[in-house]
């Protein structure tokens, strides 16, 4: 590699110009320019004295069911100054080590009785309710996280009362839920695309959409990471091979449509509704819309949510308890007339299934999978700082799970009850938080951990985990919400 103080001796003259175009050059040069400032912090990092270990884990809920594990970890942190707090006292402040810029450590967990653990580690036989874990580190024992020690000594607001040490961490334990029956759910993905796309081959690729439909699979029905407080929903969506009059599909899964360019100008709700050949049955299909017309679906993500959460139901089947909503959702309960003509104009498509943005769709963000989630009873956990995703006019929306924290974003301002960024360019490392009474504000609050979000509900998340209680509120949901019953009817998969 060249190093910094070389970089400057280079002679571009002697990359041949036929083999190697200027602007590669620059940008190398521009990269290596660049590289030069984390060579430099690398190094002095080499000398790093840790002055604080804290023990966490990414979640402080472990399903003992064999196949979670609990994922036990330390945070390393070197001091950086201090504060005068509101109460008076000093308290130091803390810089993370940042694991890339680790140098080799002993580590070891241990339970509170004194016997050591595994970072990660199975179980299916753990009868308490809870365990309590700390770390060592090279000798170094793990104390209270840098959060709590926030919370006792904040810079404003209300000093917490001082938790002693030595400290402990503590994670729920949970057993195994009984498993529901596997449902298949037949899936149909309407691509609404140009004639111009078609004729220009610039048509979404169904390895695109047959990526997605993995991904659906594999998150639902927990194949794809083991988290501790993950769970299967017992769900397993099923690309259709037939059209609603029996047609085998050329594509499996995937119904085209071409619009003229007018067409897609002028694409609605209502258009979609009035189609029988883009509104497909919702007692037998899972619709999906993959629309190429930016305009129409310029919408608040708010609305996208809100929409998508199940909120109509036959008449006397709800359960507030079973399925707990938010007051901004005002619940339906219909009788059967009420409910065919509901089926045939619901006020929007997401009410009977989802929509998607085909650049969006294509570039496989991660809204794909909380939309879905949210279609099938998630409340999407948003956060507590105001922006412009809010369900609920920027306040807390509670998401009715126990298992899943309550958080503030990294980048909540201090004014919200915020700290400084704890990860940098990464919206995804958050920290567990309190939310103020009056809905917009937080502070951080047990478990006093931070974490790397993987809820389905949450925004800005890596969108892989579905929790036990998340997994609750869906099989209820799919067993009584009006558009999410297709698995019942197995005809449009069946050969």
């Amino acid at each position: 590699m060249v190093g910094c103080d070389q970089l400057l001796t280079i002679n571009v003259s002697h990359y041949n110009s036929k083999t190697m175009n200027n602007k590669y050059i620059y940008l190398f040069l521009f990269s290596l320019l660049f590289s030069c400032k984390a060579d430099r912090e690398s190094l002095l990092d080499l000398d790093y004295k840790i002055d604080k270990v804290v023990c966490q884990s990414n979640s402080n809920y472990f399903i003992a069911d064999g196949v979670s594990e609990i994922g036990l970890e330390v945070k390393l942190y070197t001091t950086a100054g201090s504060y005068t707090a509101v109460n008076g006292k000093q308290q130091l402040i803390y810089k993370e080590i940042p694991q890339e810029r680790w140098k080799h450590h002993i580590i070891k967990f241990y339970d509170k009785s004194g016997k050591e653990y595994p970072a990660n580690f199975t179980s299916t036989s753990i009868s308490a309710e809870k365990m309590e874990f700390y770390a060592e580190v090279d000798g170094l024992r793990s104390s209270k996280p840098v959060l709590l020690e926030q919370a006792e000594n904040p810079l404003q607001g209300t000093p917490i009362s001082p938790v002693s040490d030595p400290y402990f961490y503590e994670v729920s334990i949970r057993s195994a839920r009984p498993t529901p029956a596997l449902k298949r759910y037949p899936i149909i993905f309407h691509v609404i695309d140009t004639e111009q796309s078609k004729n220009q081959s610039q048509e979404l690729n169904a390895d695109a959409i047959y990526y997605v439909l993995n991904q659906y699979n594999a998150i639902f029905s927990k194949q794809n990471n083991k988290a501790s407080n993950g769970a299967n929903a017992h769900i397993e969506f099923v690309a259709a091979l037939k059209d609603p009059n029996g047609k085998l599909l050329k594509e499996a899964g995937i119904n085209r449509t071409y619009l003229t360019d007018q067409q897609n100008l002028n694409l609605s709700t209502e258009y979609i509704l009035n189609s029988p050949s883009l509104y497909w049955d919702y007692d037998k299909y899972l619709n999906v819309w993959i629309i190429n017309n930016s305009k129409w679906y310029s919408l608040a993500e708010i609305d996208l949510y809100r929409r998508a959460l199940p909120f109509t139901f036959r008449e006397g089947t709800y359960n507030s308890q079973k399925l707990p909503l938010p007051d901004f959702l005002p619940v339906q309960s219909l009788n059967a007339s009420q409910l065919a003509n509901w089926k045939k104009k619901p006020d929007y498509v997401d009410h009977v299934g989802l929509v998607f943005v085909r650049t969006g769709f294509s570039q496989l963000k991660h809204d794909f999978v909380g939309q879905l989630a949210a279609f099938l009873g998630v409340i999407p956990n948003r956060p507590a700082n105001g922006n412009s995703t809010q369900l609920n006019n920027g306040k807390w929306v509670d998401d009715y799970c126990e298992d899943t924290p309550t958080f503030n974003p990294y980048y909540a301002s201090t004014a919200n009850g915020g700290i400084e960024r704890l990860d940098f360019g990464s919206t995804r490392k958050k920290y567990t938080a309190k939310i103020a009474l009056d809905g917009k504000t937080g502070s951080p609050a047990f478990p006093w951990i931070t974490y790397n979000s993987q809820n389905v509900g949450e925004k800005n998340s890596f969108s892989s985990t579905i929790t036990q209680d998340q997994a609750q509120r869906i099989e209820w949901t799919l067993n009584h919400a009006e558009a999410r019953q297709a698995w019942r009817n197995q005809t449009a998969i069946t050969p």
